[in-house]
């Protein structure tokens, strides 16, 4: 009885792997060259190969193309930076910047598996060249091609967050193959904001183009999993504070899940949830963010908060103005409790809790990302310098994993299509339908081919 198989290049802490493995794929390999975002790869895949190094090392090289020969579908999500050299006329698998992308072409092209796919940042359809990757994707013409922008907020992930996705089948593969289109809601609500009648700032969710049919039941409802807040993602994790530092806590001290996807997240997981430091909060910071609405950012502080130093505490570069230097949209935003969070970058204060003026814990982060909770994020337990670590270390580590991956609710929809087509007999679970994060209605019960 053959399960389908998955390689995952470039996997990072491994997204990619975690949506296809809830699918009903069996992760056989994945690979990047962060040491410490591999050891988060390995741990939660016990059973796959896990390679740490550069892809363009041969050794490396060899290994990933002998698995890719192993695997009926390779994933991958390759950085690729030469956008500016299109407007040059040069390909963007020929630009030396993009060698990686060129890398994860070779692999599908040497493995031949049943499909593929990669996802990328949307900033490759800006620099119009979408049709060259389709191009180079396609091999000649041995697999067809589909590129859609999804946005995981479309398919209960509680973040908008926008990706790029190519897939490809092999010609002679009973299709036709589409990339699922999700619920559409994330481009129906946003957050308007408006003055009270007493003067102060608040954000109101409301609908900002076409409503959609049951919209707003969906997004209110906490057990409807088709759209996902930010409350209703986070909301049992409130207790912890700023500056704990035990990274385990029992969930008999937590509130009971209070929506379908806490339920879900926490399926599994045993009786202890990891991942739940919290990063300590200078009292400034403290006393901005409590300035500042759910929803709100640096714009909504008032001018007794915008000097630079509102306790005495020195810290950071002075810029001699005696004001805030922090002054962007992206500075101090503070989630909003009825609509799911914005995209979320590595680092800790990318965003700060709606209710309490703290950081979020990687826990957290790894909520709005969609990952259960019985994934748990680690680092390499080698010390020091290592090849392919990146610097700040481990707590900075596991945030920029968090941050950098694909979320696993988003690849388990276009795993769960996809397995519709290499394998039609089976009974998927489509993304969003309630089952607990790893349930997986499947049956294999038909043998491969």
């Amino acid at each position: 009885m053959h399960q389908p198989t998955v390689l995952d290049l470039f996997c990072g802490a491994g997204g990619l792997s975690e949506g296809f493995q809830q699918a009903g794929f069996r992760v056989i390999g994945g690979s990047d060259s962060d040491p410490d975002a591999v050891a988060t790869f390995a741990l939660n895949h016990p059973d796959a190969v896990a390679l740490t190094g550069d892809v363009r090392d041969e050794p490396v090289r060899e290994r990933l193309h002998h698995l890719a020969r192993e695997a009926d579908v390779v994933v991958g999500g390759p950085p690729c930076q030469g956008f500016s050299q299109v407007r040059n006329h040069a390909r963007l698998i020929d630009e030396p910047r993009n060698a990686l992308y060129r890398e994860f072409v070779a692999a599908v092209a040497e493995g031949a598996p049943r499909a593929f796919v990669m996802e990328n940042v949307t900033g490759m359809d800006e620099m119009d060249v979408r049709d060259q990757v389709l191009e180079d994707l396609s091999l000649g013409g041995d697999y067809e091609v589909e590129a859609r922008v999804l946005d995981a907020a479309d398919f209960g992930v509680p973040q908008s967050r926008r990706r790029l996705i190519f897939a490809g089948l092999r010609r002679g593969e009973d299709g036709p193959f589409r990339l699922p289109a999700g619920t559409g809601l994330a481009a129906v609500f946003g957050l308007n904001r408006e003055q009270g009648r007493g003067g102060e700032t608040r954000y109101r969710v409301a609908a900002q183009g076409d409503l959609l049919a049951g919209a707003p039941t969906a997004l209110a409802d906490p057990d409807d999993a088709s759209a996902v807040t930010a409350a209703q993602a986070l909301s049992d994790l409130r207790p912890l504070v700023s500056g704990r530092r035990d990274d385990e806590i029992a969930y008999d001290e937590l509130p009971a899940p209070a929506s379908a996807y806490q339920r879900a997240m926490r399926e599994g997981a045993g009786d202890v949830l990891a991942n739940v430091q919290v990063p300590r909060m200078r009292d400034d910071t403290r006393m901005r963010l409590e300035g500042i609405p759910p929803g709100g950012n640096y714009r909504d502080l008032d001018e007794a908060l915008m000097a630079r130093y509102l306790t005495g505490e020195k810290w950071g570069q002075d810029n001699g103005s005696g004001r805030l230097s922090r002054r962007h949209f992206y500075a101090y935003r503070r989630l909003h409790p009825d609509v799911w969070a914005w995209t979320l970058n590595t680092k800790a204060d990318a965003a700060y809790h709606y209710a309490e003026p703290r950081s979020l814990s990687v826990r957290e982060f790894a909520r709005l990302q969609s990952f259960p909770d019985r994934f748990r994020f680690t680092t390499d337990p080698r010390r020091g310098d290592i090849p392919g670590r990146l610097k700040n270390g481990p707590a900075h580590s596991r945030y920029r994993q968090v941050g950098n991956a694909v979320p696993p609710l988003l690849a388990r929809a276009v795993a769960a299509e996809l397995l519709s087509v290499l394998h039609p007999s089976r009974e998927t679970a489509p993304s969003g339908d309630g089952l607990a994060a790893g349930e997986v209605a499947l049956d294999y019960s038909t043998a491969r081919g």
